[in-house]
């Protein structure tokens, strides 16, 4: 059995990043469940289904970067987990032809990604950092 098939499902299916034809990222959504499934990135161990998230406060939409490009962003509430190489587009504008195409992630995909298990440690390590850069600042302020 494949990793989350409750979510992971054509009925899901709420949009995509990328090339339709060049292995696009692919969302899902189903009450406060979420997760994509990537299908290329350079780190192979991104590669594989997301481990499904739970919020009622999930939102997914395009927001202006830095650079003036725009860019899926993923976030919960008001804070941002995970900002996409490229653009959201919803499944309700996409024809069927391409949402088949898109929902051949579903099987060509069907295990957790490797990263996803150093999530918890990478998140961690982050919040130390931050930490320590919160720290940092206020010595400097003492100063």
């Amino acid at each position: 059995m494949a990793y989350r098939d409750d979510l992971y499902a054509a009925d899901n299916l709420i949009g995509y990043t990328g090339q339709i034809h060049k292995m696009p990222t692919v969302y899902f959504r189903k009450g406060n469940l979420f997760g994509h499934i990537t299908q290329y990135h350079d780190l192979p161990q991104n590669n594989g289904r997301e481990e499904v998230g739970n919020s009622a406060e999930y939102k997914i939409a395009n927001e202006p970067q830095k650079d003036g490009t725009s860019r899926c962003v993923e976030r919960i509430g008001t804070k941002a987990f995970h900002t996409s190489r490229n653009l959201f587009i919803p499944a309700d504008k996409v024809n069927s032809e391409d949402k088949a195409v898109l929902l051949q992630a579903i099987w060509k995909f069907p295990e957790k990604k490797d990263i996803s298990e150093m999530r918890d440690h990478i998140e961690e390590m982050l919040d130390q950092s931050d930490r320590k850069k919160a720290m940092h600042a206020e010595l400097l302020k003492k100063r």
